[in-house]
């Protein structure tokens, strides 16, 4: 073993500190960046025990809406914003082992390579198992490197100095297996810890050949080439596949809202003017345009949101449903200016009644979403004869 991968020598060298040769440069670094961080968000007014959800979002937390939508910079960043001041203290006690141990044996260079690719790790397999959930902290990053820590101990022995094996593996596997077990708490991200971990496990099997033996500098920078490269592919790709519905979802609120605004204006303008019928031209333009191709464009956008959590997914439904009874309503009137046959009153009651009950139940949906339960059921009255599963979305 060289004297270079002698953790004796490492750990109980002279205390004489030679900036050359100090081996923490990415550990230290790692760590100030995440107390400074953490003072200029204390700077910014955030709280120093328990930051809120916008606080937290407005410095960089990983949020599936902004993160798939065009923030993907939140991978790297949530890794440096804390949940208050017990949160840092705990990773930054937690990373203060793993930092001292590792990086001298891998090196500054790998060291904070690893360490970064594993946050991203960490963030994309969090959003992609809950991307409506706000991720913060090292502790995915952190445990990455416990995960890297734990391989090496199986798979390369000839890292440790004697006696230090086992020792090193039984720490490794207690602090993964104690935040796994914390992490099944509320509130607890642990898929973000899995990341990590699994990104861990799988840098050190990339490294292990330039561990085997004497070190070669082509073997080096191959394992390190290789990991980079593979590790963006999968990033890249990961990042493509993650549903995005969520991330469009305001947007598409948003359009829905001007969307039927303009449609309904056009609606009303046609019930207050007693002199319709001599402008059937000019209605049958604004019900074709303003009406039945905008029912349909908001039909279509609606159609592309998938992949939502369950209530945001019925509420998107049951907006499709109200969409398309609007647009009939709008071609039964265009067949009346059409046949000049008069208001249709008798066609568009039923989808009026229709309507109504899509409505109360688009409301009762928006608050179950807003407030997380439902309301009473007897304030939702339901049109004798209509019901909303027979109102069908067709083509």
């Amino acid at each position: 073993m060289s004297e270079e991968r002698d953790i004796y020598k490492i750990l109980n060298g002279p205390p004489v500190f030679n900036w050359r040769t100090f081996p923490y440069y990415g550990f230290v670094s790692i760590m100030a960046i995440n107390i400074m961080v953490y003072i200029a968000m204390l700077i910014d007014g955030v709280s120093f025990f328990d930051p809120t959800s916008e606080q937290l979002v407005r410095w960089g937390a990983n949020y599936g809406p902004y993160t798939l939508k065009d923030e993907w910079w939140r991978l790297f960043t949530c890794e440096f914003v804390h949940i208050g001041f017990g949160h840092l203290f705990a990773n930054m006690v937690s990373f203060l082992y793993v930092g001292i141990i590792l990086e001298p044996l891998i090196g500054t260079v790998r060291f904070v390579t690893v360490y970064l690719l594993a946050t991203v790790a960490a963030a994309l397999l969090s959003v992609w198992w809950d991307g409506n959930a706000i991720g913060a902290g090292a502790s995915g990053a952190i445990l990455g490197m416990y995960g890297m820590m734990l391989m090496f101990s199986v798979v390369g022995r000839k890292m440790f100095a004697p006696g230090e094996l086992g020792a090193f593996f039984i720490w490794a596997a207690f602090v993964i297996g104690f935040n796994l077990l914390y992490g099944l708490k509320d509130g607890i991200d642990n898929s973000a810890h899995l990341g990590g971990i699994f990104y861990g496990v799988f840098a050190a099997l990339v490294f292990y050949p330039s561990y085997r033996k004497t070190e070669s500098f082509s073997v080096t920078l191959l394992n390190d080439v290789v990991l980079i490269v593979i590790s963006i592919g999968i990033f890249y790709f990961a990042y493509q596949q993650i549903p995005a519905g969520m991330a469009y979802y305001d947007d598409k609120m948003e359009a829905f809202d001007v969307n039927q605004e303009m449609a309904l204006a056009v609606l009303t303008q046609y019930d207050r003017d007693t002199l319709a019928y001599e402008k059937r031209d000019y209605y049958l333009e604004r019900f074709r345009q303003d009406g039945v191709e905008r029912w349909d464009k908001t039909v279509l956008s609606l159609s592309e949101l998938n992949n939502l959590p369950e209530n945001y997914g019925t509420r998107v439904e049951l907006l499709m449903k109200y969409s398309l009874l609007r647009k009939e309503s709008c071609e039964v009137i265009i067949k009346s200016l059409e046949e000049n046959t008069g208001y249709p009153d008798a066609e568009l009651i039923p989808l009026y009644d229709s309507m109504n009950v899509v409505i109360k139940e688009i409301d009762r949906i928006t608050f179950i979403i807003d407030n997380g339960y439902a309301p009473e059921l007897d304030s939702i009255e339901v049109t004798p004869g209509v019901k909303v599963t027979d109102i069908d979305l067709g083509e």
